[in-house]
């Protein structure tokens, strides 16, 4: 196990015997979900632009209008939950050999493109695949025609942002700018912009498998790996919806970051500032991706007086601030005055009554719900179960779990987000499956005749695909 990980082995975890306690907390967490959603049902309540049928979750009611379209459904998801089950096989018996073979590795973000895909096609098989792209007036696609050049697109970005799509003119130019270059590189017209669309956000699931190697161990890793692949909203929304690409970048810049904590912090501290620098040519909301980092280094230092960590803060900070102003040299583009237009879209379109505190509470317990939902309810109760030991020994715990439970609770309650998180925050979504597979790992390790993990990935993937084919996210 990496000294990185502050999993220190002598702090006891919640380990029970059997693993029957853990699938009552999984009911229960369940059965506190739904509940909420039949309140927010009865009541009417709209958060944000949630419908009230699926709060606290985004979307609409699925509805296959004929017999063909749901045995076409049906024969989709079939073909998802068969390939899905055996990624999960492939990923039980690496646990078991506590090796994850390179070919394996390489097939991990092919796993998880062909399960992505395969979801995607339940809602019409492979046209469904281009439709979201096709969407004029808000998607990203749409707009790639008023590129002329990179810098063109970059220095002119302000003043063509009210002009442009909902989501690329609320988002910075980077989406807009990377279908831009696919079409550039490799031609192809939307049918390219999807593929790779895809591909980029099959790719974090390499990086989900590095992080966890190098905080908890390999092992810890093979079941992260396998978890990534059923996720629910990594996989829901994992396929021609670009906020998967946008995960990518942030996730680069979370890795190198612990990466730096171990070796050469100057570097990949700065190289993890660049990253974040990317990222934020994605979307606004990789601030909150700092502000994780700075939290988890601020908690490791408090805990170990470590100057690496404030090498590796420092030389992120300079990097990301460094990028903007060499790109606004370079291009003329202005990441503040962007911002301030995407905020005053935005506010334009939200209800004001979110600013009232009894409304920013209420969208916030919104915010957490739809999250924990779509993280899958079984990796969201063993990462509850480490939150509490982490809590109890303070500075001395996991500093990963406590740092983000920080940054989670802020992200949700502080007013800057409106719902629709469960797919916004995808880059968050192995900052709980990584403690999870923690838990898992060290169970494995002291029950090894059980096949609890394996249990526990069916079951996710029974609720990504139950969740799939109930609710029409629009992507």
């Amino acid at each position: 196990m990496s000294s990185l990980s502050q999993q220190t082995p002598d702090l006891p975890l919640s380990l029970p015997r059997r693993p029957y306690g853990l699938w009552v907390q999984i009911a229960l967490l369940a059965a506190v979900l739904l509940a909420y959603h039949f309140m927010l049902l009865s009541r009417g309540a709209r958060l944000g632009a949630v419908n009230p049928q699926t709060s606290p979750l985004y979307g609409d009611i699925q509805h296959y209008p004929t017999f063909a379209l749901k045995a076409q459904a049906l024969l989709w998801t079939a073909a998802a939950a068969l390939l899905a089950t055996g990624w999960l096989l492939l990923m039980w018996r690496a646990l078991r050999r506590r090796t994850m073979p390179v070919a394996l590795l390489a097939v991990l973000p092919l796993a998880a493109f062909a399960v992505n895909a395969s979801v995607q096609m339940t809602n019409g098989g492979p046209p469904a695949l281009l439709q979201p792209f096709k969407e004029l007036g808000y998607e990203y696609y749409a707009d790639v025609p008023r590129v002329e050049s990179v810098g063109q697109f970059l220095h002119d970005y302000v003043e063509l942002a009210p002009t442009l799509g909902l989501h690329p003119g609320t988002h910075p130019p980077g989406g807009v700018l990377l279908l831009y270059l696919v079409n550039k590189a490799v031609g192809g017209g939307v049918v390219s912009a999807v593929l790779a669309s895809i591909a980029i956000g099959a790719l974090g699931s390499i990086l989900a498998f590095l992080i966890a190697r190098r905080l908890y161990g390999p092992s810890t890793a093979i079941i992260a790996a396998g978890l990534y692949v059923v996720t629910p909203n990594l996989v829901i929304y994992g396929a021609t919806c670009m906020d998967a690409v946008f995960a990518f970048f942030p996730l680069v810049g979370i890795y190198l970051y612990v990466r730096s904590l171990e070796e050469r912090p100057l570097l990949y501290g700065a190289l993890a500032g660049l990253a974040l620098g990317l990222a934020a040519m994605f979307t606004y909301a990789t601030s909150v991706v700092g502000m994780f980092i700075a939290i988890h280094g601020l908690l490791r230092l408090a805990g170990r007086r470590d100057q690496r960590i404030v090498w590796s803060l420092g030389a992120c900070g300079v990097a990301f601030v460094a990028f903007f102003l060499s790109l606004y040299a370079a291009t003329g583009f202005n990441l503040i005055a962007a911002l301030h237009h995407a905020i005053d879209w935005d506010s334009r379109l939200m209800d004001k009554a979110k600013a009232t505190l009894t409304r920013r509470l209420t969208i916030g317990v919104g915010n957490l719900a739809a999250f924990l939902i779509m993280v899958g309810i079984p990796a969201a109760v063993l990462w509850l179960r480490q939150l509490w030991p982490a809590i109890k020994h303070g500075l001395k715990g996991d500093s990963l779990v406590l740092a983000f439970v920080l940054a989670l609770l802020i992200c949700c309650f502080s007013g800057l987000f409106t719902m629709e998180v469960e797919r916004i925050w995808l880059f968050f979504s192995p900052l709980v499956l990584i403690p999870a597979a923690a838990w898992l790992d060290r169970w494995h390790s002291q029950h090894p005749h059980w096949r609890l993990g394996l249990w526990l990935g069916l079951l996710t993937l029974l609720q990504t695909l139950l969740l799939e084919l109930r609710i029409d996210t629009g992507s």
